[in-house]
C-alpha cells in the first residue's frame, strides 16, 4: 500500500532534511524560476504541516549551494548526533541536472553510457582549488554520500534523486521519488 507523504512522516517529529534549491548559477547555466521557491515551500511544509523543528533542516539556496557546501550538507546529516538510527531523512534537490562521460578508471560499466550529475551553484567556476572549473556532482558520489548516511543512521531515507539506486549497497527501504 502506498501512503501519502505526510502520512508516512506525520507520526514522528524526528524527521531531518537537506533541502537544496538553485535558481541562479555563478556561470554558464540558464537561470531557473521554481527551484528555490519549491525548496522553500517544502521547508515550510515540513515545519508547519509536519512540525519539523527548523534545526532539523539544512537549507542551501542559490550561492549557498556550492559543491563543497552540498557535500558538507550530506556529511552533516551523517554526523548529526541528534539523528538516531531509523529516523526519517529527506534529501531534496531542485536545480539543473545533466549527464557527463564516466571518467576512465571509475569502473562503472560502459564508458559510452553517461553518468547523471547535479550542477552545484559554482559548477564550472575556476578558482585556485579548481583551475579547470568546479565539477558537477556525479550520481555515484551522491550514492556514496547517501550510503554513508545509511550506514550510520539507517536506511529510512527519501530522496528526490533518481537513477542512483543501482549504486547503493543497502536495503530497499531507500525511496527515490523523482528525476534530476
Amino acid at each position: 500500500m502506498i501512503l501519502p507523504f505526510d502520512a508516512v512522516f506525520s507520526e514522528t517529529p524526528r524527521l531531518f532534511a537537506l533541502i537544496i534549491g538553485i535558481n541562479v548559477y555563478k556561470i554558464k547555466h540558464k537561470a531557473l524560476l521554481g527551484a528555490v521557491p519549491d525548496g522553500k515551500a517544502f521547508e515550510t511544509y515540513l515545519m508547519k504541516r509536519l512540525r519539523v523543528p527548523k534545526d532539523h533542516i539544512i537549507t542551501l539556496f542559490n550561492d549557498e549551494a556550492t559543491r563543497t557546501e552540498i557535500i558538507k550538507g550530506f556529511r552533516k546529516l551523517r554526523d548529526n548526533p541528534k539523528i538516531k538510527e531509523g529516523d526519517p531523512i529527506f534529501i531534496f534537490f531542485a536545480g539543473h541536472g545533466s549527464q557527463k562521460s564516466v571518467p576512465p578508471g571509475w569502473g562503472l560499466g560502459s564508458p559510452n553510457v553517461p553518468m547523471e550529475v547535479i550542477l552545484p551553484y559554482d559548477c564550472g567556476a575556476v578558482n585556485k582549488e579548481n583551475p579547470k572549473g568546479v565539477e558537477p556532482i556525479p550520481d555515484h558520489t551522491i550514492g556514496i554520500l547517501i550510503d554513508e548516511i545509511a550506514a550510520k543512521k539507517g536506511t529510512n531515507i527519501v530522496s528526490t534523486f533518481c537513477d542512483l539506486l543501482k549504486y547503493f549497497s543497502f536495503s530497499p527501504r531507500l525511496h527515490i521519488d523523482c528525476c534530476i
